[in-house]
């Protein structure tokens, strides 16, 4: 799920228009969620802090990253499976493969997208790509 998508879905379950969740940031417009929303534009990565303050969520929600493997460490970062993740404008981000994947196939338009999840789809079916590495 994209951000955007995030954004509209917590912004609906909490009973807010766009106009206010807009007020709630501080004047941000009603246009710019939308536009949020629909994918036409991203959030700056210190914005969806604000955004999840202002719908009074854990910004992990908006970073569709497993919740279970990642420990929020205010002050320290955040740990990955014990690891240290690598910093980017003072928050903790997943700079590992997954995040690759997820920031390639937001490049692309809808056909490529889907034929993305096709192509992963097939190569969970492979016994030597799910097998446990050795």
């Amino acid at each position: 799920m994209s951000i955007g998508e995030t954004i509209k879905r917590i912004r609906l379950e909490k009973g807010l228009t766009q106009k206010q969740l807009g007020k709630r940031l501080n004047g941000i417009s009603q246009q710019q969620i939308g536009q949020w929303e629909t994918g036409k534009s991203n959030p700056k990565i210190e914005t969806i802090q604000k955004i999840a303050d202002a719908l009074d969520t854990d910004v992990m929600a908006f970073l569709d990253l497993d919740t279970e493997k990642y420990e929020i460490k205010y002050g320290s970062g955040m740990t990955y499976k014990g690891e240290k993740l690598e910093p980017y404008e003072g928050y903790y981000i997943d700079l590992t493969d997954k995040a690759k994947l997820i920031d390639d196939y937001e490049t692309l338009n809808k056909l490529g997208k889907k034929e993305a999840l096709k192509r992963v789809e097939e190569l969970t079916e492979i016994p030597r790509y799910t097998e446990p590495d050795k």
